[in-house]
């Protein structure tokens, strides 16, 4: 995936001491884990991801998504083992999985698009977006570190109602520019390519 934000995140471990090797977001995101820990380096980043990351002290391995499961992750444990995967065919052709009957009728419905952690499979799962899951000695535990509930604020809301609509329009403008800024950081050259949907005609 990508950290949008990487670069800020960098300058504030390099005040630690921390030497970088690379320009990639995600020697970032690895120093960041180890100095952070996993909590507050998921509150820091922003971005599109999916990642694993092993704790070799703590005898830990995180499995993180992206608030809004821009990236996608799966897993399944077995015999008290952990399998995860970015792809879940990757998963299917390597261990046996029985097709979840009910699920696979509500995928033809376009149902099973609205689940966020149950796939066509049985016992096979996606981490849920804004999710990150513990797997040790102690066993498999899911943690939710966001909400779309969270970014709720009533006086923001209030103070919003009593501008023009001009106003919130260049509000908008302001906010869009900033999130596509975000979006071009990068450490080698890009191109973008728009799919013609409404982000894309915004754009």
């Amino acid at each position: 995936g990508e950290i949008y934000n990487y670069k800020e995140i960098k300058k504030e471990l390099i005040k630690t001491d921390i030497t970088f090797r690379s320009s990639s977001d995600t020697e970032v995101l690895f120093y960041a884990l180890i100095h952070f820990g996993i909590e507050e380096t998921l509150k820091k980043i922003k971005g599109m991801f999916a990642f694993a990351f092993f704790d070799s002290q703590e005898k830990k391995l995180f499995l993180a998504r992206d608030r809004v499961g821009i990236k996608p992750l799966f897993y399944s444990i077995k015999n008290n083992t952990l399998f995860f995967s970015s792809e879940m065919k990757a998963l299917t052709t390597q261990l046996s999985f029985e097709l979840d009957e009910i699920r696979a009728l509500h995928s033809v419905l376009g149902i099973l698009e609205k689940s966020r952690h149950k796939t066509v499979f049985k016992n096979l799962y996606h981490i849920p977006p804004g999710s990150y899951a513990v797997f040790s000695k102690e066993g498999f535990k899911l943690n939710n570190y966001f909400k779309f509930s969270n970014l709720i604020n009533e006086n923001a809301y209030n103070k919003r109602k009593k501008v023009s609509f001009q106003e919130n329009l260049e509000e908008f403008k302001h906010l869009f520019d900033q999130s596509v800024k975000r979006m071009l950081m990068s450490d080698a050259p890009m191109g973008a390519y728009v799919s013609g949907g409404i982000d894309s005609s915004l754009i």
